[in-house]
């Protein structure tokens, strides 16, 4: 479980783990399309908006 850092308070949830991760978009595009990304334990679309209170799995 990994805290969504203030800077990336409501960016995408592709390009902010992205960023957080050093992966490309694409692979966590994937991730989260099979249902691998979750904000406060539900899963997360690869546009959905993180924020500061959530936390990304």
């Amino acid at each position: 479980m990994l805290p969504v850092p203030d800077g990336l308070d409501g960016m995408r949830v592709d390009a902010g783990l992205a960023k957080l991760l050093g992966l490309s978009r694409t692979v966590v595009a994937e991730l989260a399309g099979a249902g691998n990304v979750l904000l406060d334990g539900a899963p997360a679309g690869k546009s959905d908006r993180s924020w500061r209170a959530a936390c990304s799995r």
